[in-house]
């Protein structure tokens, strides 16, 4: 995950612009990093990318002819990705403004945080594109990127990065039969994805599950055309990587069958069923989690 940004005039290392990222991020130790890397960058050659670990925190550099552009990122973090990100970012930044004129006005660069956020989104957007074609060969289906959809008429839309529809189900099983006829919110193959470009914490799980809990009408026909009626056969969380608290997670987030995690409605009416019927597997969205990694991702917690 980006913690911070810096950038530094090249020849006399004043610092142009930073910008913190993270809201817990120690004031203290950014001025740390900062004079960190206005040591470093003394020595770095125009066109060289380069990175070195301090305070727990990788800071890659990436020096053009007139700036010196430093990224501070987490220890996971693919250092290699975040190069690019850097050089993309200092092409920019020389683009925008005359540095062989400049005065000496700092305040001159506060609006290129617009211009840097165009440049994380269009990063954040590819990956999504990477992860949206690796879902479609992986689980199959029809894709559907970036869904805004409304669980029900009293809830907000919800933001889904990416549902696959699989088609109908088909259950051999005759009890199975009759819960799809009973609940049509069931009789959809969907799968819900959510990217986390960083380390996945237990709070991305947890509003995950939660937003996912709100879909499923018992009566498709009463759902009206901005209405997403059906219930996640599955969810799929997928990051960089996950923080150590994801490892402990506490059951009152999901269910447990066979090792599987899983989650149901909070809308189906199932409690006029016995609790061996509730946890059949037609009623349930199994929980899956998988780590970004190139060339193809990890799956994990399994």
């Amino acid at each position: 995950m980006l913690n911070s940004v810096i950038i530094l005039k090249n020849d006399s290392g004043v610092c142009l612009y930073s910008n913190n990222y993270e809201l817990d991020f120690d004031s203290t130790l950014f001025s740390g990093f900062l004079t960190a890397v206005q040591n470093f960058a003394e020595n770095l050659k125009i066109g060289r990318l380069t990175n070195f670990i301090t305070n727990d925190k990788i800071i890659v550099l990436t020096s053009t002819e007139n700036v010196v552009v430093s990224l501070i990122i987490d220890l996971k973090d693919n250092e290699e990705e975040w190069m690019g990100k850097a050089y993309t970012i200092a092409e920019k930044f020389e683009e925008k403004y005359d540095l062989e004129n400049w005065t000496g006005d700092i305040s001159l660069f506060r609006g290129f945080t617009e211009d840097l956020d165009e440049i994380l989104e269009s990063e954040e957007e590819i990956l999504l594109m990477d992860v949206a074609k690796w879902a479609r060969k992986e689980f199959g289906g029809e894709l559907q990127v970036n869904a805004v959809l409304r669980p029900r008429k009293d809830i907000p839309k919800m933001k889904v990065d990416i549902v696959l529809d699989r088609g109908e189900i088909e259950p051999s099983k005759l009890h199975n039969k009759l819960s799809l006829k009973r609940f049509e919110g069931l009789k959809r193959d969907i799968i819900f994805i959510k990217l986390v470009d960083g380390i996945v914490g237990r709070g991305d799980i947890k509003d995950f599950i939660q937003d996912i809990q709100e879909f499923g009408l018992e009566n498709i026909d009463e759902a009206g055309e901005e209405i997403f009626p059906y219930f996640p056969k599955m969810a799929v969380i997928i990051g960089r990587d996950y923080s150590s608290t994801v490892k402990d997670l506490e059951d009152e987030l999901y269910s447990k069958k066979n090792d599987k995690h899983f989650i149901q409605s909070k809308y189906l009416k199932l409690n006029m069923f016995p609790a061996p019927l509730r946890k059949f597997e037609v009623f349930n969205c199994f929980i899956e989690y998988w780590s970004w990694k190139k060339p193809y991702p990890k799956r994990i917690f399994k």
